[in-house]
């Protein structure tokens, strides 16, 4: 996202076997090092760890597969 700007979406957060899914968003500004929760708008992707997604454009990102807690996506 810009060449300042990077997005992270989901994830897992805890240990193995004890962990949760997520499908928060944050943006990390590289110049800073400061991370900041986004509260986005829209129709959201389920949350999810394990996937790749890539910016297709200045406000879309494409997020496909991951896992969402014993179930894998495709």
């Amino acid at each position: 996202m810009g060449k300042d700007k990077l997005i992270l979406f989901g994830g897992a957060i805890g240990d193995t076997n004890k962990y949760t899914i997520t499908g928060d968003t944050y943006i990390l500004d590289s110049k800073s090092l400061v991370w900041r929760k986004l509260l986005c708008g829209g129709i959201p992707p389920t949350p999810r760890a394990a996937h790749a997604s890539a910016m297709v454009c200045t406000l879309q990102i494409v997020v496909y597969g991951g896992a969402t807690g014993g179930h894998i996506l495709f």
